[in-house]
C-alpha cells in the first residue's frame, strides 16, 4: 500500500507545535524557533506548514509580506510536481488558498480594495479547482460585499451564486447571511418593502439557530428601517434587544453600530447629549476594534451634534476627519455623506464656492452609487446653493430630484409593507411554537408504544457488549504489555537526548562567560560597583565586557545583543570579538570603537543567507573613565546612561540607532564628554529590567519606575543597592515569565 507523506508530516509538525507551546512563549520567539526547525526538515508538505506558520506567526508587517511572497512561489512549484498524486495536490491548494488569504488580509489593511478583490478572486479559483462549496460560497459572499457600495449588479450576482450554494449544502447560517446582505442591498436602493422581506427572513432563521450575535445583527437591521420610515419608537425597541443581547454574547463587534442607532434616535428626538454620550463611547470602542468604517461613521454623526449646537468650527472638524478616513478606506458612501455635511456648514456660513464644490462631489458620488436618500441630500442642497446664487434654470431640475428621491423612500405602500412583515414573523413564530408543541406530544406517544420493543432488545444487546467488551479488553491487554515496552525505551532515549542538549547548553554558557569582562578586571578599575546579570535563558543576548585603552582609560560596555537564549548568545559572541576587533586597531574613542564595530558586524552578517544581508547587532552603551575618574567619555546606542548626583538624576541622551544595520548605518555616533565628581552613581543598564511584566495588573515595570527606584537607593551601599534591585524584580515578576535578559550595572566614583 501506498503511504500518503503528508499525513505523517502532519503529525510531526503537531509534536512540534506541541514542544514550542511548551518552550516558547512570543511572537518573534515563536518565528525564530520555527526557522531553525525548518532549517532541520527536508519533508516538502512539513516545510509547507511550517512556512506557513512563519507567516501566520511574524509580527512585522514587512516580513509578513515577503515570508508570504516566499511561500507562495514555494507552493506553486510543488503544485506543478504533484498532479499525479490528486491527494497531495489538493493539500498544496489549500495552502495557496491561505497564502491568497493572507494577501487579502495584509491589503485590506492597508485599505488596498483593487489588491483584496484580486486575491479574493485567485483564492476563488483555487477553491473551485479543489470542489470546496463550503469555501466557494464564503468568498463569494465576501467577494459581493466588497461590490455593495459600488457595484449592485454584481454584488446581486455573487450573493445569488453564494446563496445556491448555501441551500445546496443546508446552510441555514450561511442562507441568513445571504438574506441579511439582499435585505442591505435593496434598503440602500430606496426598495424598503423588499428590503424589511428579506431582513425578516434572515431573523427567522437566526432565531431556529439560536445565536444571539446573529439575531442582534438582524433586529439592528429592522430597527433601522423603521427609523428610517419615522417609527423611532419601534426602532428603539429593536435596537435595545440587540444591544442587549451582543452584551449578554459578549460581542463587542455589535455594541459600536448599536450605540450608533440608539443614540441616532436620541438625536432625532432633540436630546443631543444623550446622543453624544452614545456617539463618544461608540468611536472610542470602535477605535480599540481598530474598525476604520465605523470610525468614519462616528465623526460623522459627532458632527451633526456639533452642528446642532451651532458649533461650527468642532463640527467642519469631524466631518472633515470622517471624510479623509472615507477617502482612506475607499468608502464613497461615507464620503458622500461626508461631503454633503460640509456643503451644508459652508451653505451656512455663506462660502457659496466651497458649498458648491462640496456639493457637486457628493451628487456624484450619490448618483454613482444609487443611493434615493443621500441622492435627495445632496440635491436639496444643490438646489439652495442654486437658489442662493440666482442660478434658478439649475436649482429648479435639482428641487424635483429632491422630491422625487423623498417619495420614493418615505410613501405609505411602504410603511404597511413593513407593518405587514411585522405581524406575519411575529405570527409564524407563534405557528412554530404551536407545531413545535404538537410534535413532542406526538414523539411521547410513540415512545410509549416502543417502549417494551426497546427493553427487550437492550437485553440482547447489552449481553453482546459484555462480550465483545471482554474480547476486547484482553487484546487491549496485550496492546498495553507492548506498548509499555516501547515506551520505555524511548522514555530512556529521550531522556539521553535531553541530558546532552542540557550539557552542551552548559558548555556554551561557559563559553560565552569566559568573554564578559572578569571580576579581576572590573575590581582593579572601578572598585565600589555591582553588576545584576541575570538572563532570561541559561546563555544570553545580553553582556558586559570591559577593556584598558591604548590611552589608558577603562572602557565598559553594556549591551543588548538581537534575541535572547542560543541565538541571542551567538549574537553576543559576535558582538564582542567585533569590539575586540575595533579595540586591537588602537582605537580609543567610544563613537569611533561603536562605528567600526558596526561595520565589522554589517560585513559578517552579509553572508546570512538573506536577500540583503541581517539587521542583527545590539543596543548598548559604552563609557570610558580616565585615570582619576573625574572625566566619563561615552557613546551610546539606544541604551541610556544615568548618573545620579546629590539625590538628582542626569541623563546622558543616547542615539537613536543599533549597532548594526540600519537606514541610518551611514551616520557616526556621537561622542559625549561628561565631568564626574566623587559620590556620583553611575547606572548602565539594558531594557529587560524595565519591560518585564508583572505587579498586580501585569504591566510593563518602565523605565520612570526604575528610574525612581534608583534614586530611593542611590545612597545605600553598593552591595545592598543590587540586593534591593534583585528584590523588586522578584516581588514585581511574582509567577510571571521573564521576557528578557536583564543587566544592570551600578558605579559608585
Amino acid at each position: 500500500m501506498k503511504k500518503c507523506p503528508y499525513f505523517v508530516n502532519k503529525i510531526v509538525l503537531l509534536l512540534s507545535i506541541l514542544v514550542f507551546s511548551i518552550k516558547i512563549n512570543g511572537q518573534q520567539n515563536t518565528v525564530d524557533s520555527l526557522k531553525i526547525v525548518l532549517m532541520n526538515t527536508k519533508v516538502d508538505t512539513t516545510r509547507c506548514n511550517i512556512l506557513s506558520l512563519i507567516v501566520s506567526a511574524e509580527p512585522n508587517e514587512e516580513l509578513f509580506l515577503v515570508n508570504n511572497i516566499k511561500l507562495q512561489s514555494f507552493v506553486e512549484q510543488k503544485i506543478k510536481t504533484s498532479k499525479i498524486d490528486k491527494p497531495l495536490h489538493n493539500f498544496y491548494l489549500k495552502q495557496l488558498r491561505t497564502v491568497f488569504y493572507n494577501f487579502v488580509n495584509y491589503y485590506s489593511n492597508l485599505s488596498n480594495k483593487s489588491k483584496r478583490l484580486e486575491f479574493y478572486e485567485k483564492a476563488l479559483k483555487v477553491s473551485e479547482e479543489i470542489g470546496d462549496k463550503r469555501e466557494i460560497a464564503q468568498t463569494l459572499h465576501n467577494l459581493a460585499a466588497n461590490y455593495i457600495n459600488e457595484n449592485f449588479p454584481k454584488a446581486l450576482k455573487y450573493y445569488s451564486k453564494s446563496l445556491k450554494i448555501y441551500e445546496s449544502l443546508k446552510d441555514k447560517e450561511g442562507i441568513a447571511s445571504v438574506y441579511a446582505s439582499f435585505g442591505n442591498i435593496y434598503e440602500n436602493q430606496g426598495n424598503i418593502s423588499k428590503a424589511l422581506e428579506y431582513f425578516n427572513k434572515s431573523l427567522k432563521i437566526r432565531e431556529e439557530i439560536g445565536d444571539k450575535v446573529l439575531i442582534a445583527f438582524s433586529l439592528n437591521y429592522i430597527g433601522g428601517i423603521y427609523k428610517n420610515q419615522g417609527d423611532t419608537s419601534k426602532a428603539l425597541e429593536y435596537f435595545l434587544r440587540s444591544l442587549q443581547l451582543n452584551k449578554e454574547a459578549e460581542y463587542k463587534d455589535g455594541l459600536p453600530p448599536t450605540l450608533s442607532n440608539i443614540g441616532a434616535i436620541y438625536f432625532s428626538q432633540g436630546r443631543y447629549e444623550k446622543a453624544l454620550e452614545l456617539y463618544e463611547k461608540g468611536l472610542k470602542m470602535s477605535e480599540e476594534l481598530k474598525d476604520r468604517y465605523a470610525i468614519a461613521f462616528f465623526y460623522i454623526q459627532l458632527g451633526d451634534i456639533y452642528f446642532k449646537k451651532n458649533k461650527m468650527t468642532d463640527a467642519l472638524q469631524f466631518f472633515e476627519n470622517g471624510l479623509k478616513i472615507s477617502e482612506e478606506i475607499e468608502d464613497q458612501a461615507s464620503e458622500s455623506k461626508s461631503l454633503a455635511k460640509i456643503s451644508e456648514i459652508y451653505l451656512y456660513q455663506n462660502n457659496l464656492n466651497k458649498a458648491l464644490e462640496c456639493a457637486l462631489k457628493s451628487f456624484r458620488l450619490s448618483k454613482e452609487l444609487g443611493y434615493p436618500g443621500q441622492i435627495g441630500t445632496s440635491a436639496n442642497l444643490l438646489y439652495r446653493i442654486y437658489k442662493k446664487q440666482h442660478k434658478g434654470n439649475e436649482a429648479l431640475p435639482m428641487y424635483e430630484l429632491y422630491i422625487q428621491m423623498h417619495d420614493s423612500s418615505y410613501n405609505e405602500e411602504t410603511r404597511k409593507a413593513s407593518i405587514k412583515n411585522q405581524f406575519k414573523n411575529e405570527y409564524d413564530k407563534k405557528e412554530a411554537v404551536l407545531k413545535e408543541i404538537q410534535d413532542k406530544e406526538r414523539v411521547i406517544a410513540k415512545k410509549e408504544n416502543q417502549k417494551q420493543k426497546i427493553i427487550i432488545w437492550s437485553v440482547i444487546i447489552v449481553f453482546f457488549i459484555v462480550l465483545l467488551f471482554s474480547f476486547f479488553l484482553y487484546n487491549r491487554f496485550r496492546l498495553t504489555q507492548k506498548q509499555k515496552t516501547i515506551i520505555e525505551n524511548q522514555k530512556h532515549l529521550v531522556e539521553g537526548k535531553h541530558r546532552e542538549i542540557t550539557d552542551s547548553i552548559n558548555y556554551a554558557e561557559r563559553i560565552q562567560r569566559s568573554f564578559l569582562a572578569t571580576r579581576e578586571q572590573l575590581d582593579e578599575n572601578l572598585r565600589d560597583y555591582f553588576v545584576l546579570f541575570q538572563p532570561k535563558d541559561v546563555v544570553s543576548g545580553d553582556f558586559y565586557w570591559a577593556h584598558t585603552l591604548q590611552n589608558g582609560n577603562f572602557a565598559l560596555v553594556t549591551a543588548d545583543s538581537t534575541g535572547h537564549g542560543v541565538p541571542g548568545a551567538i549574537m553576543s559572541l559576535l558582538n564582542t570579538s567585533s569590539l575586540e576587533k575595533a579595540v586591537e586597531l588602537s582605537i580609543i574613542d567610544p563613537a569611533k570603537i561603536l562605528n567600526h564595530t558596526r561595520q565589522t558586524i554589517i560585513e559578517r552578517l552579509k553572508k546570512d543567507g538573506s536577500e540583503e544581508g541581517g539587521k542583527d547587532g545590539m543596543d548598548c552603551s559604552l563609557i570610558s573613565f580616565n585615570s582619576n575618574k573625574t572625566k566619563l567619555v561615552y557613546a551610546a546606542a539606544n541604551n541610556p546612561i544615568w548618573i545620579i548626583r546629590e539625590n538628582n538624576i542626569i541623563e546622558l541622551q543616547p542615539d537613536k540607532i543599533p549597532v548594526g544595520k540600519h537606514d541610518r548605518d551611514s551616520v557616526s555616533f556621537t561622542q559625549h564628554e561628561v565631568d564626574i565628581k566623587k559620590g556620583d552613581m553611575i547606572y548602565t543598564l539594558t531594557d529587560g529590567f524595565p519591560d518585564q511584566f508583572g505587579g498586580p495588573k501585569g504591566k510593563k515595570f518602565m523605565y520612570k519606575k526604575l528610574k525612581e527606584l534608583l534614586l530611593s537607593i542611590s545612597n545605600n551601599p553598593i552591595d545592598q543597592q543590587q540586593g534591593i534591585l534583585q528584590n523588586v524584580l522578584k516581588e514585581w515578576k511574582g509567577n510571571t515569565e521573564q521576557v528578557d535578559d536583564i543587566t544592570i550595572i551600578g558605579i559608585r566614583i
